[in-house]
């Protein structure tokens, strides 16, 4: 889970906030930040951490609402809804994402879903831990995900430009969907231009469940070095 709770910034699959970066691509001051705050999500940080204690991780690497009856005391009927169609919403990115790889870990204690990129050569992954290169997965929890980037696929980003870096993460990782590529595309782009990144990455994306008005609305929590 991700370490810190942080409020969602909304963010539509083409806008963000492009204040200025705390940090340098060279930078080594930090090794994670906080982005930017707001309060106006459906699924804020005071609710998820209601409803947090009332999720769980089955086997198959799905969540599912327990005592539900008791949570809904506890929560309105709108925040209940917009609770389980968050999670029918991260079942279906998990359920893709595992169809792409032979290479994932459930972690029911901490309950999260941890798919990590096809790599048909162990020999190379090794080497990419040893080097620095870092690792490409996504870690799943029941109201965000973790994406991790290489230092090779953070800087292919960031040459390709937003919509070839947006289809270029949706080819790694099928499940995260179009809205969260774009957005983790974009963000890269907004915070690093086109320079070269000589560090791998991992940003937390919370998911904001779509509407009408708002399709495929998600906000980065967390930006941070491998």
């Amino acid at each position: 889970m991700f370490k810190k709770l942080l409020s969602l910034v909304l963010a539509t699959s083409m806008v963000f906030s492009t204040g200025t970066s705390v940090f340098a691509a060279e930078s080594t001051q930090t090794n994670s930040r906080q982005v930017a705050l707001s309060q106006s999500e459906d699924l804020t940080n005071q609710l998820v951490n209601k409803v947090d204690p009332f999720v769980k991780l089955n086997n198959d690497g799905e969540f599912y609402i327990t005592n539900e009856d008791k949570l809904s005391k506890l929560i309105t009927q709108e925040e209940l809804e917009i609770v389980k169609n968050q999670i029918v919403q991260t079942n279906s990115g998990i359920k893709e994402s595992l169809k792409t790889s032979d290479t994932f870990h459930i972690n029911q204690k901490i309950k999260s879903v941890t798919v990590s990129e096809f790599e048909s050569n162990n020999n190379q992954t090794l080497y990419r831990a040893a080097s620095k290169e870092g690792v490409n997965k996504v870690e799943w929890v029941w109201f965000g995900v973790r994406i991790y980037l290489s230092k090779s696929a953070v800087n292919h980003i960031l040459n390709a430009g937003v919509t070839a870096g947006a289809t270029y993460i949706g080819i790694k990782f099928p499940g995260v969907g179009k809205a969260i590529a774009t957005a983790v595309s974009s963000y890269l782009i907004t915070e690093f231009g086109t320079g070269y990144v000589s560090r791998a990455i991992y940003i937390d994306v919370g998911l904001k469940v779509p509407s009408m008005l708002n399709p495929g609305v998600v906000g980065i929590r967390t930006i941070g070095f491998q």
